[in-house]
């Protein structure tokens, strides 16, 4: 069994309205890591750290930051915005007994982000948090936190002003509450960027192949003001960033909002690479922004690298599947998951692994690679979908392997969660559950996963949002 290793993968996960009645538990039960199979009611099974997110009316985040304080468990972090101004970030060290059978999220967290507070009611804040790598080569890894002040207009809402900060890591850990602008700054609006930019940092590996993490900033607003900038590691902690070793990626060229995948060495020459998902007038693409030694890094060998096209390709995600110790590419294609087999070659068409069944709608279904769950050395899929008209989802997992060359459709799940409906399917406008990945949280060797339960209705609500723990097992 191995240990797990960092990823900077976020998924988003748009809810509008998530609620689930959970099953009376008592607080501080720990749970046995055991392999769960069959079908399984997700609100009820045994074994998973039912958790809940505090009560909110828009979108939620999961994102796993690997191990900050190097204790040998995987950390992670729930970004959970608010448009009345009340957003929060939620940060979770992982812990050697795991997460308590049912808990408030608000009473595990290790630490709480907030924003500052604004002027009046109508102020809110888009919040986001990202992995970095060992930014300033200290041994620890570090994390990006960016806060947006939003304003409205007739047009829609804005980032009126956007900043980035970083988390240093460190084996003391972070706690309390804190806010995010009391954090050492990165960069910010103030520094030049056009009006109404909003601003990420992501951590791109080592994209130059010198030993040290490369971060690539994000700014995104009109469509001539989106930029993609790589900064070369490593970076020292008292500077922020600035246009020192700073390398223009891709500027001007997207509309919509961009995905991130980096840390996966996909062509298997030694440089890291990243895949962007990016919107475009035309659609949807997925983009491999190949990496280069430092003194052939350019825009000529960064961009427009490897580039797969489709009008519906939405998300997509990087883990070796099959078990061969390459990378293999997964993207969310309409509904559809087709499994790209690598090492890719840049200058060739890419060999599908696997494609899902057509689902029976598209718009209730997700797919992920979630990491190598019952520690055999490949990385497993979570797949969502809907099995009944009445609203009723599942979410499988799938054990990659040697097999995965086949079709996906032509592998059971080892076990399938079951999501009831919580409204009538007629108002119901979005999927629910989605698999997520954490990473390796209580140390035992296998890594972890979570089930985000994203039941949508129309009209305004606030509900608590139920989040599953499910903890890595063997299933030979």
């Amino acid at each position: 069994m191995k240990r797990s290793s960092p990823h900077t993968l976020g998924v988003l996960v748009a809810l509008s309205c998530p609620a689930c009645d959970l099953a009376s538990r008592s607080l501080g039960e720990f749970v046995e890591p055991r392999p769960q199979r069959g079908d399984l009611d997700l609100d009820q099974a045994d074994g998973l750290s039912h958790l809940t997110v505090p009560a909110i009316d828009t979108e939620v985040e999961v994102v796993p930051l690997g191990d900050l304080d190097v204790d040998g468990y995987d950390d992670w972090a729930v970004v959970k915005p608010d448009m009345s101004g009340a957003g929060r970030v939620y940060l979770l060290y992982g812990r050697g007994d795991g997460y308590p059978a049912d808990a408030q999220l608000e009473s595990i967290a290790d630490a709480i982000f907030t924003v500052d507070p604004g002027a009046s009611e109508e102020e809110s804040s888009w919040l986001d948090i990202r992995a970095l790598g060992d930014l300033d080569a200290d041994g620890y890894l570090d994390v990006a936190l960016a806060v947006d002040d939003v304003a409205s207009d007739d047009i829609g809402n804005y980032a009126r002003t956007s900043s980035v900060h970083i988390l240093w890591g460190a084996e003391e850990r972070t706690g309390g509450t804190l806010r995010i602008s009391s954090l050492p700054l990165a960069v910010s609006t103030a520094s030049g960027f056009p009006a109404r930019t909003s601003l990420r940092l992501h951590g791109a590996g080592d994209l130059d192949g010198d030993g040290a993490a490369d971060v690539m900033l994000r700014a995104e607003g009109a469509l001539a003001s989106n930029s993609l900038t790589l900064f070369q590691g490593p970076r020292p902690r008292a500077a922020p960033l600035s246009s020192e070793r700073a390398r223009p990626v891709l500027d001007g060229q997207f509309e919509g909002a961009w995905g991130f995948v980096a840390g996966s060495d996909l062509d298997r020459d030694g440089f890291d690479d990243v895949v962007l998902t990016e919107g475009e007038p035309a659609g949807w693409r997925v983009s491999v922004v190949f990496g280069a030694p430092s003194g052939d890094l350019d825009v000529s060998l960064a961009s427009p690298g490897r580039r797969f096209t489709s009008a519906m390709a939405t998300a997509a995600d990087v883990g070796d599947v099959n078990g061969d110790g390459a990378p293999d590419l997964l993207i969310d294609v309409g509904g559809l998951a087709k499994v790209f087999a690598g090492p890719f070659a840049r200058a060739q068409d890419p060999v599908v692994l696997g494609s899902t069944e057509d689902p029976p709608n598209p718009y209730r279904f997700a797919a992920a690679i979630v990491g190598d769950i019952d520690g055999d050395g490949d990385e497993d899929l979570a797949v969502s979908r809907e099995v009944a008209n009445d609203g009723t989802d599942v979410v499988g997992l799938y054990l990659g392997g040697p097999a995965f060359a086949d079709a996906v459709e032509g592998i059971a799940a080892v076990v399938e969660f079951i999501s009831a409906p919580v409204r009538p399917a007629e108002e119901e406008t979005g999927a629910s559950p989605i698999g997520l990945r954490l990473g390796d949280v209580n140390g035992d060797g296998f890594e972890d996963w979570a089930a985000l339960v994203r039941p949508a209705c129309s009209g305004a609500c606030e509900r608590p949002i139920p989040l599953h723990v499910i903890y890595g097992a063997s299933y030979g």
